[in-house]
């Protein structure tokens, strides 16, 4: 995968999992890849998966509850917002 992150740099790896792992916090905020590399799920602002195309039958997650408010409202917002138009 190719990270590209908020600041213009980007990184390629292999995500391996997240860390802390979701099971023992919902709050995980670093994906680990196969580089040795930890990102800020915080500054990922776009994944592309060489090679992939779009396949219509993704179901996306749904909305949290309780919904997000804030700052992370409003980012979670708008890549809910640009993966639904992006990708029509």
């Amino acid at each position: 995968m190719n990270f590209n992150m908020e600041d213009g740099g980007n990184t390629t790896g292999v995500p391996l999992s997240l860390y802390p792992p979701p099971d023992s916090n919902e709050n995980a905020g670093l994906v680990l890849t196969d580089k040795d590399e930890a990102i800020s799920l915080c500054k990922i602002a776009s994944i592309k998966i060489p090679g992939a195309t779009y396949d219509d039958s993704i179901e996306y997650l749904p909305v949290s509850s309780p919904e997000p408010v804030g700052c992370d409202a409003n980012c979670e917002s708008a890549i809910r917002t640009w993966l639904t138009y992006h990708w029509r």
